[in-house]
């Protein structure tokens, strides 16, 4: 498995990989337009990193790496703290 920062030929299909992560959770996880934002991952990448895990030369997971609190993706982060969203 090779872990890495995505590329931009990848970013609809890490969208839809991270889409159906979602919608296989229990618990109705999409509320009225996340899909929609769950699929922005040009813009995640372009204000924060998202990486990419492929094994055998396909995508198998995805995550936005949010590097520190003043990241627009930064959610209830303090100082020194990174975070992670969006993980599938």
């Amino acid at each position: 498995m090779d872990i890495r920062r995505a590329r931009p030929e990848e970013y609809k299909d890490a969208g839809e990989l991270i889409v159906a992560a979602y919608l296989a959770l229990p618990g109705g996880q999409m509320s009225e337009g996340y899909a929609d934002e769950l699929r922005a991952v040009s813009r995640r990448a372009a204000e924060a990193e998202v990486l990419v895990a492929t094994a055998e030369g396909r995508l198998a997971g995805c995550v936005t790496l949010v590097p520190d609190p003043v990241s627009p993706w930064a959610e209830l982060l303090e100082g020194g703290e990174a975070g992670i969203r969006m993980l599938a």
